[in-house]
């Protein structure tokens, strides 16, 4: 059989030279054997642990239908494989379709042993029975008659025998059938422990990823806010270096417009008692003095005016520092609510993964209750089954006890 995608199917005693993909795409109820996709499968990474059995990807298999090609795709595609078989095929009416997990918790080695005990001491009760009639048989004093009945017994009793021999040929194949679906049982009870065992990987490694995430975000958060601190930290250390520095020129400023109107006016008063003391003995000299000392003045008071422009230039500097600094207080205040809000955000998906991992979780363990409900369900069945064919064989052996014992009541 082959495959769309890939190929002629490889099976399982191929994968000693090389590993391929062992989904199943055919059954044959015949050997009950199950053809594989047969894809190429990467090589093994070295260490401990299974080797895939699986390429894992993607394929159209030859039923048209498009499937990936892992563990527990392959568990459901043999059982579909093996009931749309029991469907094309004749059934017994008087046995059950064979399931294959139900067949695995049967006891059929003991079953056997008991069919095999009761036919054999059947067989040597027949053969006493027999000798016993020849016996009386020869005592009676008809030869022929004795000869005749005797010949007919073991007719019969060797047409009883031969049913036994059928019957238990017959046991010996369903009990080999039986083997044949246990190891199937066996076979599909590990592909679904190791599509659970798959999920359950699948399940922690998403935990772990999500969890990695979380962790990296609570990183990054924490960096921008530690940057953050630092960024507001040296702008309120630029700041109160600038408020000093403007503070000391402001000081430095009005100690100097202080000094310079303190100066001028003594300079100015010196000047003027020299001139008052001077204008009675030269009045010329005097009015040229006034004049200079009104020079003077003027002078003075520009030199005043321009140290109080500088007083309020300071101010100025110092209200334009505190509007800066208002400035870095509101960057601040955003920057901690940005942080906050993203703190916030992280928080809300670490609880959606939690919240995810813990469905995930619940919906695994509801499918393997309901799995086991089923599979105990038909196992019940199955031992019914087989009860009711132990109660018919044991029903069929009283009867050919009962006939036996009714013959040889006649014989006497």
């Amino acid at each position: 059989m082959t495959n769309p995608e890939q190929g002629p199917a490889v099976g399982a005693d191929d994968g000693a030279d090389r590993r391929v993909c062992q989904f199943p795409v055919a059954y044959d109820p015949g050997s009950g054997e199950f053809a594989v996709a047969g894809h190429p499968l990467p090589p093994a990474p070295p260490g401990r642990g299974r080797k895939a059995e699986y390429c894992g990807e993607f394929h159209v298999d030859p039923d048209g239908v498009r499937r990936r090609h892992d563990r527990a795709a392959a568990f459901q595609r043999k059982r579909e494989l093996q009931l749309e078989a029991a469907g094309g095929a004749t059934a017994r009416p008087d046995r059950p379709v064979p399931r294959p997990v139900t067949s695995a918790r049967a006891s059929l080695a003991e079953l056997l042993a008991q069919w095999e005990m009761v036919t054999t001491a059947h067989r040597a009760q027949q053969a006493e029975i027999v000798d016993r009639v020849a016996e009386i048989v020869a005592t009676a004093g008809d030869p022929d008659a004795a000869v005749a009945e005797v010949a007919r017994i073991r007719a019969e009793a060797q047409a009883e025998i031969d049913a036994a021999r059928a019957a238990a040929a017959e046991a010996e194949n369903e009990a080999l059938s039986a083997r044949r679906e246990l190891a199937r049982a066996i076979e599909d009870k590990t592909l679904a422990e190791g599509a659970a065992e798959d999920a359950i990987a699948d399940r922690d490694a998403r935990a772990a990823e999500a969890a990695a995430e979380v962790d990296q975000a609570r990183a990054e958060a924490a960096t921008v806010i530690e940057q953050a601190r630092a960024d507001v930290a040296a702008a309120h250390a630029e700041l109160e270096h600038a408020l000093t520095d403007a503070r000391s020129r402001i000081a430095a400023a009005e100690q100097a417009a202080a000094e310079r109107v303190h100066a001028i006016r003594t300079e100015t008063a010196t000047e003027i008692e020299q001139i008052q003391a001077a204008a009675n003995e030269q009045i010329r000299a005097a009015e040229t003095r006034v004049r200079a000392a009104s020079k003077a003045q003027r002078d003075a008071e520009a030199e005043r005016a321009g140290a109080e422009q500088a007083a309020a230039d300071a101010r100025t500097e110092a209200q334009q520092l505190r509007r800066d600094l208002e400035v870095a207080r509101a960057e601040l205040t955003e920057l901690t609510q940005a942080a906050r809000a993203e703190r916030e955000q992280l928080r809300s998906e670490l609880a959606s993964a939690r919240a995810e991992a813990r469905a995930d979780r619940e919906q695994m363990r509801t499918d393997h209750a309901a799995e086991l409900a089923r599979t105990q369900e038909a196992a019940n069945a199955q031992v019914a089954a087989l009860r009711q064919a132990l109660d018919t064989a044991h029903s069929t052996i009283s009867r050919l006890e009962d006939e036996m014992a009714r013959r040889k009541g006649e014989q006497k």
